[in-house]
């Protein structure tokens, strides 16, 4: 899995074009994910910046998931979350394979 947080806030709170930051979860099922030598919450200045998606429904789009996300300190909005599966053939065709019967392609 690889998941990429680009902040859209800058220092001021203003909305700008945005700089990308890869991202790691702090352990399995964490609620958020800490950003990998990034600067402090552009909206609180909470140092490391860690993101969690927004509730609602995220955007499926070419094998990744899009959500907004916000500061797990403050809770106000910095940016998108990124998420892609590595995968060659998808998700549903990985589990098929690997949980499924015996194919021959």
């Amino acid at each position: 899995m690889q998941i990429t947080v680009m902040i859209h806030v800058d220092k001021d709170g203003r909305e700008c074009e945005g700089v990308a930051h890869s991202a790691a979860p702090s352990y399995a099922n964490a609620p958020h994910v800490e950003l990998e030598g990034a600067p402090s919450c552009p909206r609180c200045g909470d140092a490391p910046l860690r993101v969690a998606g927004f509730k609602g429904r995220p955007e499926e789009k070419d094998g990744a998931t899009f959500a907004a996300c916000g500061c797990y300190a403050c809770g106000k909005h910095v940016g998108t979350l990124k998420v892609e599966l590595l995968s060659i053939f998808g998700e549903e065709e990985d589990q098929a394979v690997l949980n499924g019967k015996p194919r021959v392609y």
